[in-house]
């Protein structure tokens, strides 16, 4: 067999590893910057922003219920009965909901879509998910958000398990450039004191 996946599935992934290698100031990329700045490697520094990123209140934990919702799509007889399913019984759709910082739409998401309508236009499984998506925005208007083309490239690479692999290889890749900028910059003052002077316990 061949080495690595079909030339459209390495483009593809080749862009989404662009379109996530940075991410506005979120609070793995103050994580990993707050380690740099102590003199770690940008090796060690992306292990906090890895670290910080399994935190509850971080939004990789709804990635399990994306997976379960892709994969049902790529597998259902019907690709739009597992939107519907949830639809009725008022459950979320994972993925499609917007976000408060995509108040507007998420422009990476966009972007990936677009490309992957130019390249997969005849590909069964992607006009699986086509038809899905069709049916959620008839329903919610909710666009797919990038962690869901994230898990369908995941899934048509066979990283079974690890779907959001692109993902996270694209953002480490952000954070070894914010660490190098951050291990540049003087170490940051102490502002805290060192002694505690606030009031006693009754």
């Amino acid at each position: 067999g061949g080495g690595g996946p079909p030339p459209e599935l390495a483009d593809l992934a080749g862009r989404a590893l662009v379109l996530t290698a940075d991410h506005e100031f979120a609070a793995t990329t103050y994580a990993v910057r707050a380690a740099a700045c102590t003199g770690l490697t940008p090796y060690a520094a992306v292990l906090v922003g890895l670290v910080a990123g399994s935190g509850q209140r971080e939004k990789i934990q709804r990635y399990e219920a994306v997976r379960r919702l892709v994969f049902e799509i790529l597998t259902a007889e019907d690709p739009a009965e597992p939107v519907i399913s949830r639809f009725r019984t008022a459950e979320p759709l994972p993925g499609y909901e917007t976000l408060a910082i995509h108040a507007s739409g998420d422009s990476r998401a966009r972007a990936l879509m677009d490309a992957c309508r130019a390249v997969l236009a005849d590909d069964p499984q992607f006009g699986r998910l086509m038809k899905a998506t069709e049916v959620v925005y008839d329903l919610t208007q909710g666009e797919p958000g990038i962690i869901v083309l994230l898990t369908f490239l995941g899934q048509r690479l066979g990283l079974t398990g690890n779907e959001l692999a692109l993902g996270t290889i694209g953002r480490a890749i952000g954070w070894i450039a914010h660490a190098q900028e951050a291990m540049l910059q003087p170490a940051a003052a102490r502002t805290l004191k060192t002694a505690y002077v606030g009031p006693l316990p009754t």
